[in-house]
């Protein structure tokens, strides 16, 4: 019998796209999997149109009605609260999933030792509210660290990308580091640091993005001049740097245990204030482009970073 799949969706007044993503999650061409469904206080038509989709495929889709809590929590409870699986996959209300998408990632994960922690991640389309096709993510094509990711140069871990294995699930869900991190961020943390992570070429999803799912991941989706203007307001006007830093180090105090030697150092070295030299002289990459190259050195040793 083939491995079974959770996808975990968090709604929230999602009427106006949740028929079109439920529909390409029914669509999938996999059959072994469960769509368990939080919904987070929605005020709107979703819980609605999601007890149809209940009624109509009971033996696939499950719902759960909750108060506000906002979609980090409310993901840690599915996450906490569905039945067990092989494989486990976040789920947006407003993307839209390609027929492959949950086959490709458990032929990609299977066959690996399932004792470590294991996380795959699909290529998409960035898209507009309509899903009108605007530019491929290509996430595989870029360089991916640990000391990229703390100084804020990694952030292409997107919770609808991702699919990962129990032993994954099992070590954060009872985390306290969600009260600050979002699940993308301590998944794709977490087996970054103890496990694997599978970055994949194929296109296996469409990213809406519309007035009410705009975030951080602006940076990557947007052009050269919101990229720059993005470093400004973060690094040399804002305190948004050290909103980002309190985070991982959140992550690190509630994982420090699990980390190996190497890795407690680098997070030590990288949430520090010390070290400006050090940090401007790593042999590494911390970023894809020359120009981001020379600019986080530069910050590192003005201290801004």
């Amino acid at each position: 019998m083939s491995k079974k799949v959770n996808i975990l969706m968090s709604t929230y007044n999602g009427e106006k796209y949740i028929c079109e993503q439920m529909d390409s999650l029914l669509a999938q061409d996999y059959e072994n999997l469960e769509i368990h469904i939080r919904d987070d206080g929605s005020v709107d038509n979703t819980w609605n149109i999601l007890q149809k989709y209940r009624r109509k495929f009971a033996e696939k889709v499950f719902l759960y009605k909750g108060n506000n809590v906002g979609y980090k929590r409310s993901f840690q409870w599915l996450m906490n609260h569905c039945d067990t699986a092989d494989f486990y996959a976040f789920c947006d209300q407003d993307d839209y999933w390609y027929p492959e998408k949950i086959s490709r990632a458990v032929n990609c994960l299977s066959g690996k030792d399932m004792k470590k922690p294991l996380l795959y991640m699909c290529n998409f389309f960035w898209c507009d509210e309509n899903l009108s096709r605007e530019h491929c993510n290509d996430a595989h094509l870029k360089y991916h660290s640990l000391e990229k990711y703390i100084t804020l140069g990694d952030r292409n871990e997107f919770g609808f990308t991702q699919v990962f294995n129990k032993t994954a699930l099992e070590k954060v869900r009872e985390s306290r580091a969600f009260s600050v991190c979002s699940h993308d961020e301590i998944i794709y943390m977490y087996c970054k640091c103890n496990g694997d992570v599978i970055w994949d070429g194929m296109v296996c999803a469409d990213y809406r993005r519309h007035g009410n799912n705009a975030s951080r991941h602006e940076l990557v989706g947007g052009t050269y001049i919101t990229h720059l203007f993005w470093r400004v307001k973060t690094f040399l006007i804002e305190s948004h740097r050290d909103e980002i830093y309190e985070k991982m180090n959140v992550f690190y105090r509630c994982f420090k245990s699990d980390l190996k030697p190497i890795e407690r150092r680098i997070y030590k070295l990288y949430l520090g204030k010390k070290g400006r030299l050090r940090k401007m002289m790593y042999k590494g990459r911390y970023r894809d482009s020359w120009f981001d190259e020379v600019s986080i050195r530069i910050l590192f040793l003005l201290g801004k970073v």
